[in-house]
């Protein structure tokens, strides 16, 4: 009886080396998979701050019309082209066209026409961001470049 005791207690002890060493082994897997994307550079998935947004004439005179992928309302006046930020300086949530001006649905925060804070908690303006057009007569915008509000690109 006591060898049936001895070769279970070793069987046991088998059993127990055997998902003791597998879960060391997961361990080890998962850790170094964990290091591997930590440690991947990011800077290349990053996106490009300069955006096409198309030809000057798809933008009409009078008119401002918001872009998803750049998240920018470009508008047309008499002076130009221009382009305003849609993330609000408060939290980063995206403002609609209020008609005169623009809203953050977020937390309430109001923007005159020219994007100058009127309401709310933003702590800044919206930005308005570079124009150019390139000598494929395409417009492009480049987020990461701030201008005045009353810069235009002229067309």
């Amino acid at each position: 009886m006591a060898q049936a005791d001895d070769a279970r207690d070793e069987g046991r002890r088998r059993f127990l080396v055997k998902v003791g060493a597998a879960g060391l082994a997961g361990s080890g897997v998962v850790a170094t998979l964990g290091t591997v994307a930590f440690s991947d550079l990011r800077a290349y998935n990053e996106r490009s701050p300069v955006f096409k947004l198309g030809r000057p004439e798809d933008f009409a005179s009078g008119t401002r019309v918001y872009l998803d992928g750049p998240r920018l309302f470009v508008g047309r006046d008499t002076r130009g082209l221009y382009a305003v930020s849609a993330v609000c300086s408060h939290l980063g949530c995206i403002v609609r066209d209020g008609g005169e001006g623009f809203a953050c649905p977020c937390h309430g925060s109001r923007f005159d026409a020219r994007g100058a804070v009127i309401g709310g908690p933003a702590p800044r303006p919206l930005s308005y961001v570079a124009l150019t057009v390139e000598p494929n007569g395409l417009v492009y915008a480049n987020v990461a470049s701030r201008v005045d509000p009353d810069d235009r690109l002229e067309v």
